[in-house]
C-alpha cells in the first residue's frame, strides 16, 4: 500500500509539471512581445537579458515600430512599474500594466494604450 501511494505522488508531482509546462501564458518562452496599440500601431519589443518571467525587469529592450523605426531603450529601473527611455530620454516607453504602456517622444504619446495580448 505505501509503494502504491508513494508511486501515485510521483505521478501527481510529474503530471503537475506537464500541466504547467503546457498551460503557461504564450509570451512567457519568448523573448518578444508584440504590443497592440490604438490606431493599428505595433511595438515588437525584445527584452535583454531575456526575462520571460517578469519581462519588465530587463536592462533594455529593442524596439521595432510598426512605422519601420528601430529603437534601443535603457530600463529607468523605477521603483514602482517599468521605463525605458532613450539616452537622450527624448523617447520613453512606459509599462503600466496589461492595458496601460504607452510610447512617448518628446513628452507627447505616441503609441497609446499597447496591449501585450497574451497578458494575463
Amino acid at each position: 500500500m505505501k509503494k502504491y501511494l508513494i508511486g501515485i505522488g510521483i505521478l501527481i508531482i510529474i503530471g503537475a509539471g506537464v500541466g504547467y509546462y503546457f498551460l503557461k501564458p504564450p509570451s512567457s518562452d519568448k523573448d518578444s512581445i508584440v504590443f497592440m496599440c490604438d490606431g493599428n500601431k505595433t511595438i515588437e519589443a525584445v527584452y535583454s537579458p531575456p526575462n520571460p518571467a517578469y519581462y519588465n525587469s530587463s536592462d533594455s529592450v529593442s524596439m521595432t515600430l510598426s512605422d519601420g523605426r528601430h529603437l534601443e531603450l535603457q530600463n529607468d529601473h523605477l521603483a514602482m512599474g517599468a521605463s525605458y527611455s532613450s539616452k537622450d530620454t527624448t523617447i520613453q516607453f512606459v509599462e503600466g500594466g496589461q492595458n496601460d504602456n504607452y510610447l512617448a517622444e518628446n513628452g507627447k504619446a505616441t503609441y497609446n494604450n499597447c496591449k501585450d495580448p497574451n497578458y494575463r
